[in-house]
Parts: C-alpha cells; structure tokens; sequence
C-alpha cells in the first residue's frame, strides 16, 4: 500500500513538472505570435486587407503564402500569416 501510495505520489509530482513545461512553451508561442503581429510585411493599421506571396524571407523564416480580408474595426496584417488584428 505504501509502494502504490508513492508511486501515485512521485507521478503526480512528473505531471505537475510536465504541465508547466509545456505552460511555458506556451507563453513562449504567445509572445512569439505577439511580435508576428506587430511585424506587418504587408497591411497594417487602416487597410481591411493584404497578403503575401510564398517564398519570402521574413526574420528568417519563409513565409508559404496567405491573404486575409478584415471587417470593420479590424486592419489586416500579414508576415509569416495573415492574421486580422483588432484596431486600437
């Protein structure tokens, strides 16, 4: 009992540690995605729309293609994706 009791005990301690781990490749991804949005090649604040062709070099990273079109109260901004960012 004292065996299934530990073993219970140190895989909710490996679980713990796994869970946070991936909370902070999350927080990484967020921030990441954070400074892809402040980063137009095409767009930005004032157009409802953009897009950027496969093959292009942005920090890096190739982009493979997309266009996006916005509604109101939104500015299109495309660079690795092309995303619709709310208008401040």
């Amino acid at each position: 009992m004292k065996l299934l009791i530990s073993l219970l005990f140190i895989a909710n301690i490996a679980l713990f540690f796994i869970s946070s781990c991936k909370a902070d490749t999350n927080a990484a991804r967020a921030a990441s995605d954070t400074t892809a949005i402040a980063q137009c090649y095409s767009g930005g604040p004032g157009t409802n729309t953009c897009e950027v062709p496969a093959g292009i070099d942005i920090n890096g990273e190739t982009t493979v293609g997309c266009a996006v079109t916005c509604a109101d109260g939104y500015y299109a901004c495309c660079g690795l994706r092309c995303i619709c960012v709310p208008e401040s």
